[in-house]
């Protein structure tokens, strides 16, 4: 018998809240070039912190840590890019996968730093500690910078998540890769809701 098969564009997904963020693009050989990336908001994990001195602080790093969940493709590397939101999102509200954010120009991951080879089988250490696999993004240290001088200085806006979230909006993380070679790429899923998936100054 003959089947006849058919293609549609399906452009109007809701891409709110899902299970798994999804970060990176593979090019497939029946299907072609898929690229992923997302956007997300953070919480404070204390109100008000007290960081004394800021004369007397030395940041060494800032990190972005997303705990993977799965992954399709293969591990060949690929070029992170991470851009500040400008304008608010909200939780109650409905997004789809045609909409974009504002954002503000700069990369805000570390120069040296964009490339990365994705393991979402290996083992991620932290300090002493074995945690689960997460990809560790290195981002500038004039964010972090910039957010203990905040806490420091600008008043009520470390005093509650909403204020937080009115400061600062949230972040995009993308890929920007070269051209792919069919069967080449991959597509990673994070948790970004388990406590290890955080930014750590």
């Amino acid at each position: 018998f003959e089947l006849q098969t058919f293609t549609y564009t399906e452009d109007s997904i809701i891409s709110d809240n899902p299970a798994y963020a999804v970060l990176g693009s593979y090019n497939d050989p029946n299907f072609g070039t898929v690229n992923a990336g997302f956007y997300t908001q953070f919480r404070l994990s204390g109100v008000n912190p007290n960081f004394g001195n800021l004369a007397e602080i030395t940041i060494d790093s800032i990190v972005l840590g997303l705990e993977y969940r799965g992954f399709y493709g293969e591990f060949s590397a690929q070029n992170l890019e991470v851009f500040e939101v400008s304008e608010s999102f909200y939780l109650d509200s409905t997004y789809y996968a045609f909409d974009q954010l504002n954002t503000f120009s700069t990369n805000l991951v570390e120069p040296g730093t964009e490339s990365f080879v994705p393991n979402p089988n290996g083992v991620t250490v932290i300090g002493v500690d074995t945690v689960d696999t997460q990809l560790r993004i290195h981002l500038k240290k004039s964010l972090a910078q910039r957010f203990l001088y905040e806490a420091v200085t600008g008043g009520s806006n470390f005093s509650s998540n909403e204020n937080f979230l009115s400061y600062f909006k949230g972040l995009k993380i993308r890929v920007n890769n070269p051209p792919q070679a069919s069967g080449k790429g991959g597509v990673f899923y994070f948790d970004l809701n388990d406590p290890l998936s955080k930014m750590t100054i």
